[in-house]
């Protein structure tokens, strides 16, 4: 994984606890806190997801980002390019340039 792209993944698998797989070093469990609307709007979320759901996209979308880059580093150094992970739905923004074009 590209040194851009590792903080993320850190932080996400930072999330994880042997007990009940999803715990912050908060009292708080990432599975009852509720996603934010931005989040659940962005990725497609149904109303009632929470920080856990938002958490397992993000990681399936750098999953598929590590994937993908890693696919261009090989065919550049002429080896063969491997699977790619499943990219996740969500909202496609365009920027504000290509609005007033």
């Amino acid at each position: 994984m590209g040194p851009s792209e590792t903080p993320g993944p850190r932080f996400q698998c930072g999330c994880r606890d042997s007990q009940n797989g999803w715990q912050t070093g908060s009292p708080r469990k990432l599975a009852v806190v509720p996603a934010p609307k931005i989040a659940r709007d962005y990725w497609g979320l149904s109303a009632d997801a929470t920080l856990r759901d938002v958490v397992l996209v993000v990681r399936a979308d750098e999953a598929h980002h590590r994937d993908v880059n890693h696919g261009f580093a090989n065919e550049l150094a002429g080896l063969p390019v491997g699977p790619v992970a499943e990219f996740p739905p969500h909202v496609t923004l365009e920027p504000n340039w290509k609005k007033a074009a």
